[in-house]
């Protein structure tokens, strides 16, 4: 191609893109699957492969007994809260 030559693109509005990116599913993991393996591989690497980094890198869960998880707001979130000890 030479430098005079453009290269054609591609142009969705946001609505669409949304709707084809939802819609894709890998051969073998759908965009939930991903979330939970990368967030498993990064516990892996950084909490139980540096054990002396684990008070910096370890992820934040709220207290399962906690009020803040009683407001009603909450369940407008389209994601879960994590919780744990």
């Amino acid at each position: 191609m030479s430098s005079s030559e453009q290269v054609p693109t591609l142009t969705l509005d946001r609505a669409t893109a949304l709707r084809h990116f939802a819609s894709f599913r890998g051969p073998t993991q759908s965009l939930d699957q991903f979330f939970n393996t990368l967030y498993r591989r990064y516990d892996e690497r950084f909490i139980v492969g540096a054990p002396a980094l684990a008070a910096r890198t370890r992820r934040r869960v709220w207290d399962p007994d906690s009020a803040i998880l009683q407001d009603s707001t909450l369940a407008e979130l389209e994601y879960p809260i994590r919780t744990g000890e």
